[in-house]
């Protein structure tokens, strides 16, 4: 193999990585775009807010009659962590990850039934979707 070929065939190594590294962050595989799972929060029925679950927040929700829930997040995950609901059984759901999703008996869900608290993992697409529907 001669120098200039060798300098071309690493030319084109170069720019094939730097091609491959360019989608991924476009589409989202380093955990900056659309593909991060995410936390979608409901009261009552009526959606609140989605939060990306790529940092570690906590969440306290309020509502005009007292009642209140407090979530913690954390990097592909969430849980319950306190609930003034009188049966507690939204605490003990436990953690919603990424990895158990589908081993949990709610799946991707934790619900508060006595303060009407839903908090479920979506992604990207079903993000997308809510955005579309009315």
């Amino acid at each position: 193999m001669k120098r200039k070929d060798l300098i071309i065939l690493l030319a084109v190594l170069a720019l094939a990585l730097a091609a491959f590294l360019t989608r991924e962050m476009w589409s989202g595989a380093l955990g900056m775009g659309e593909d991060v799972p995410r936390l979608r929060i409901s009261i009552g029925g009526v959606v609140e807010r989605e939060i990306p679950l790529n940092k570690t927040d906590t969440i306290e929700l309020l509502q005009e009659d007292g009642k209140r829930n407090v979530v913690s997040m954390f990097p592909g995950g969430f849980v319950m962590q306190e609930s003034n609901c009188h049966n507690q059984d939204c605490i003990h759901q436990g953690e919603v990850t990424v990895d158990n999703v589908d081993t949990r008996l709610l799946y991707h869900q934790i619900i508060c039934l006595p303060n009407q608290v839903v908090l479920e993992m979506v992604d990207g697409e079903e993000t997308q979707l809510l955005e579309v529907l009315p």
